[in-house]
């Protein structure tokens, strides 16, 4: 089992290297600045690794994000040190800007089981830029982040990042990106749901007048970083009750709203009392509204099945449900009571809207006990109840397979995205984890949980769980958008690899199928077989790389191989629909 080291940078193949400022007699400059992998954690109090090497290299696709990462370490201390990175010069006089952040770090007061295992300042949110400060024999990270345009020319970009500290040498970083002549979908086939519960309007943060000014903007970055939330449908204007007691649906509203939220990136829609006027796992014979409840899930079920977003929704109405006939404490024993309930709104939703799921989220092991005899679920296991096969099982019945992380893996080696003291292999991994075990989903239940001070407090809950409920942090000025964290960039990054991988796969099943003997196919065939099988990643359903090189290399040659398939026409007209 893979467990991570006690040192923040120790056993990490990294892409480093110190640029410009070695130890040579001769050069007198205060710094070493290194090229980092963005899985690397390196702490304030710590100097980074001294790895051969040259520049920042990022591969990319249209509509993707890549990042990296430059670490100045102080030999003597280091003031108002300034940072320029000019748009990078790619083809066809085209340019390509950076977007650069200074590394925040919050106090790691009681390290998180199957951590780094020790206190101290983590690198996590990312501020904007400004001059900085360090430390003799410390350091600061800066985070770079190419985002590239759809409409991006493919080729390559090249520029430089200069590290200047007050009167002091200027440090120069190349920096070369590539962009790939392949778009990554911005409505992607991993369906996700991130939940916010909108704690920027409380008063310690931007509060009710200035949130709703600023939580626009805080949704296009969720959904900029493939972490849709439940967005807001006009229900409102869909179901009339006629004078003879029947209803009707007027779709034209929810239709446009739904390709417009659609059209940014969301690709799931988690419906909750917006037509069942219940939640939790009441008995539908004590359901009110039962038969006007009955008319408008016919009414959905029917409309949704026509437009072909049947996969696209799904009902949350229950959360956790405990379903064990072993109480986890002496006062709750509803389980058996409660799998005898949800049995019975899987009937009656199985009745009114066959084509509809329920969200079984649950970390509760026995949560095969709900199965049905038909299509009645979305199953979302918590990742240490994770049974593939089961799971396998009735994903070929026709029910989706996804999974959810938070708190109650902390003593695990699960990959999760919410650890603050962990590698960051371990937010990257969760795309190919949930390729691995061909899941059509994830669940993360919060990105903004600032019940406590994130800054001062990550550990949210006191019980060494430090970053989860929150992926971003509000700003203390309350002038900008809520900020990022590096498991945020990490997590959207692991998506990507999972849209990258699910491109491959998809291409190559029409090739395969129409390729007959060609040489070149077969041999485009053979490297994509090799490049989806992400077990030298993820071995076991406990257990991840902690290697970069693993991600970043895989990463590097699905683009490879769907540039080929752009460039070789024969290719390319297999893998269409239109091709022999």
């Amino acid at each position: 089992m893979h467990r991570p080291p006690r040192s923040v940078t120790t056993g990490l193949t990294l892409f480093a290297a110190t640029i410009g400022c070695v130890a040579a007699a001769a050069d007198e400059r205060p710094c070493d600045v290194s090229v980092l992998s963005s899985m690397a954690k390196v702490r304030r109090d710590e100097h980074g690794p001294s790895d051969a090497g040259r520049d920042l290299k990022l591969f990319v696709a249209r509509g993707e994000a890549e990042c990296g990462q430059l670490l100045v370490s102080a030999k003597t201390p280091l003031k108002q040190v300034a940072v320029l990175a000019p748009p990078l010069a790619g083809p066809e006089g085209a340019t390509m800007p950076l977007d650069v952040h200074l590394v925040g770090y919050v106090p790691i007061a009681n390290p998180t089981p199957v951590g780094f295992g020790r206190p101290g300042p983590y690198p996590d949110p990312l501020l904007p830029l400004r001059p900085f400060d360090v430390e003799a024999g410390g350091s600061q990270a800066i985070w770079v982040t190419c985002w590239v345009p759809r409409d991006a020319v493919p080729g390559i970009y090249r520029g430089e990042i200069t590290i200047t500290p007050a009167a002091a040498r200027k440090t120069v970083i190349p920096v070369t990106v590539r962009v790939a002549a392949v778009e990554i979908p911005v409505c992607g086939v991993l369906h996700s749901e991130f939940l916010f519960w909108k704690f920027g309007a409380n008063d310690e943060w931007y509060g009710k007048a200035e949130w709703p000014k600023r939580e626009p903007g805080f949704i296009d970055t969720m959904l900029r970083y493939r972490m849709p939330f439940p967005p807001p449908l006009p229900w409102a204007s869909v179901f009339t009750k006629k004078a003879d007691g029947t209803w009707t649906a007027t779709w034209d509203t929810f239709d446009a709203a739904v390709e417009s939220w659609m059209a940014r990136g969301t690709s799931f829609f988690m419906l909750r009392r917006q037509i069942i006027p219940w939640y939790g796992a009441t008995p539908p014979q004590e359901i009110p509204q039962r038969d006007a409840t009955a008319a408008k899930l016919r009414l959905l079920d029917e409309h949704l099945e026509k437009k072909g977003w049947s996969s696209r929704f799904a009902f949350y109405l229950f959360d956790e449900p405990r379903l064990s006939a072993d109480a986890a404490t002496p006062e709750d024993t509803r389980g058996p009571d409660n799998v005898r309930a949800i049995k019975a709104i899987a009937e009656f939703m199985h009745e009114h809207c066959p084509h509809l799921r329920l969200i079984m989220v649950t970390c509760d092991p026995a949560y095969e006990s709900v199965a049905m005899d038909f299509p009645a679920y979305v199953w979302c296991p918590h990742i240490n109840h994770f049974n593939g096969q089961f799971q396998l099982q009735r994903q070929r019945m026709g029910e989706p397979n996804w999974m959810y992380v938070c708190m109650t893996t902390r003593a695990s080696n699960f990959p999760d995205i919410w650890r603050i003291d962990r590698p960051g292999a371990s937010h990257r991994a969760v795309g190919s984890w949930l390729w691995r075990y061909q899941c059509d989903g994830f669940l993360f239940w919060c990105v903004d949980y600032w019940k406590k001070n994130p800054y001062e407090t990550p550990d949210i809950y006191g019980k060494a769980i430090n970053g989860d409920g929150f992926l971003f942090y509000p700003d203390p000025e309350r002038t900008r958008d809520p900020f990022p964290s590096i498991r945020a960039e990490l997590t959207r990054d692991g998506f990507e690899d999972y849209e990258l991988l699910a491109m491959v796969q998809n291409a190559a099943v029409g090739i395969a199928a129409k390729a007959g003997r060609n040489p070149t196919a077969k041999a485009w065939l053979e490297k994509a077989s090799q490049v989806v099988d992400v077990e030298d990643a993820i071995p076991r359903v406990a257990e991840f790389s902690l290697d970069p090189a693993v991600y970043e290399a895989r990463h590097r040659r699905v683009l490879e191989l769907l540039e080929t398939l752009h460039k070789v026409p024969v290719l390319r007209k297999l893998a269409s629909k239109e091709g022999p």
